[in-house]
């Protein structure tokens, strides 16, 4: 009897916590987008004709439009003075160009480098999946490594976080797996690859 409640119990747990954590965090960001856009609005609008989700809306038309105009030349041109200023600021500089490198990895323009830095890693505890971050290590102190050795991020699973490591390139094994997929998999310890295998069958 007491077996059969705690399966139940298991159960309702797994049903449950995915949805909500996946709606809190939905919530979490609609309302942050709603927080810093929605200010802006209510400095031009009476409060009492603000809307909820007018934030959210207006985040969601200025990207877009970003996106637009992000190809016009003037904007090409403002775009590269910032990125130019931002780049010489101590710290700034790292941060920014570490988030660029992060994004790129999902540029649907670069998919076809994407699967190229996917790779198994074999370690003591078995094979692992990695993402080649760098292929080169010049600019490096020597004791990273030589031409033959490339910089490879070893992620967690269901948490942030991971090894960086310098392997010799003949180590690594790379596998027809999108950095997406791949992410997906490590971060849901298998889950994820698991779930989209049972929806296939």
């Amino acid at each position: 009897m007491l077996k059969a409640v705690n399966r139940i119990f298991l159960n309702g747990i797994k049903a449950f916590l995915p949805a909500a954590i996946t709606l809190s965090l939905c919530v979490w960001l609609f309302n942050n987008i709603e927080d810093f856009f929605g200010h802006f609005i209510k400095l031009f609008l009476p409060p009492e004709s603000y809307l909820s989700g007018m934030g959210v809306i207006l985040g969601i038309v200025i990207i877009f439009l970003l996106g637009l105009m992000i190809n016009a030349f003037i904007i090409k041109q403002l775009y590269a003075l910032l990125e130019k200023i931002l780049k010489r600021i101590p710290l700034v500089k790292t941060l920014y160009n570490a988030l660029l490198d992060m994004f790129s990895l999902f540029d649907a323009k670069q998919s076809g480098a994407s699967k190229q830095k996917v790779v198994v890693v074999n370690t003591s505890l078995g094979k692992q999946l990695g993402f080649i971050t760098r292929e080169k290590l010049e600019g490096l102190p020597n004791a990273f490594g030589d031409i033959s050795h490339v910089l490879v991020f070893l992620p967690f699973s269901y948490q942030l976080g991971g090894f960086m490591v310098s392997m010799p390139r003949d180590q690594l094994e790379p596998i027809d797996m999108t950095v997406d997929e791949a992410l997906a998999l490590v971060a849901s310890a298998g889950v994820i690859g698991k779930r989209s295998a049972e929806n296939k069958n």
